[in-house]
């Protein structure tokens, strides 16, 4: 299976679903452009989901992770003793970033691809993750066979997602101003922001034992990392060069009234994972 696993990341990194990921970048703004700002630093926000994971599924287990990013939680599963990791996105300046993060750091295990999970093939993933991403994708039928069709046996799709914070909010509303248009996903999905848990819908979808967890977060950000925060937004996908320099200032504004007596600037999330296995 590591030589298919291999084929589909070198499928996928001569263009893989391109066409799709232009269209829907079109659609609702991509993140690559600010692909450098979702390279987090520090602890993990939520190590039990990780243990949760080490709990549910063997080490030698064959992972991807879909919508991965520049590989934040990529890298999180390889930490926790995965051995057989990979990672797809559609946006290839997402996967720059990502292997850029890792290169001679010792996790260039990882292997990378640009690709849409339509490119997964069959029968091959004991494991397939998406945290923060499944929204993307939720309400095409087609996307989820194929995510059904790409797991092994007794294999297991894991979400993670959490509906926004309220600095995410305060985010949204500082941005709008500087916008020329309003940056909104094709959906009309009740699940297409990842504000819930989708195991109404994956049960929909035909899977047949779905496990949902929840647990509150506090993370804080020093100053800087809040700043950090700010700039990995989407929505700055709709604000035009020229208004650039101006929002990024107005968010660092933000951050700075954000700032409690500690110095720190704190994003209280619930963190919702959802478990489904066909």
């Amino acid at each position: 299976r590591n030589q298919e696993m291999s084929s589909i990341i070198k499928r996928d990194d001569s263009g893989g679903d391109a066409r799709l990921f232009r269209k829907r970048r079109d659609e609702f703004g991509g993140y690559g452009h600010v692909a450098q700002a979702f390279n987090e630093k520090g602890t993990y926000h939520s190590p039990w989901v990780l243990e949760i994971l080490r709990q549910s599924v063997p080490a030698d287990a064959y992972v991807i992770d879909v919508g991965c990013g520049t590989g934040n939680f990529t890298r999180e599963i390889q930490r926790a003793g995965f051995k057989n990791v990979r990672g797809i996105d559609p946006d290839p300046r997402m996967i720059e970033a990502a292997r850029e993060q890792e290169r001679g750091k010792g996790l260039d295990t990882i292997m990378y691809g640009t690709g849409y999970v339509t490119d997964l093939g069959k029968g091959i993933f004991d494991v397939i993750t998406c945290q923060w991403a499944f929204d993307n994708f939720c309400d095409e039928p087609d996307s989820v066979a194929a995510i059904k069709a790409a797991l092994a046996p007794h294999g297991a799709f894991v979400s993670l997602t959490w509906p926004s914070s309220r600095i995410s909010e305060e985010r949204s509303k500082t941005i709008d101003p500087f916008a020329t248009s309003k940056r909104s996903k094709p959906s009309g999905s009740p699940y297409s922001w990842g504000n819930r848990s989708y195991a109404p819908l994956l049960v929909e979808y035909g899977f047949k034992e779905v496990v949902t967890h929840t647990r509150p977060v506090r993370i804080p950000y020093s100053l800087d990392e809040a700043r950090q925060y700010m700039r990995r937004s989407g929505k700055l996908s709709t604000v035009p060069a020229k208004n650039l320099a101006a929002c990024h200032a107005a968010l660092d504004e933000l951050c700075e009234r954000l700032q409690e007596s500690d110095g720190k600037i704190y994003r209280d999330i619930t963190v919702i994972l959802d478990i489904a296995r066909l």
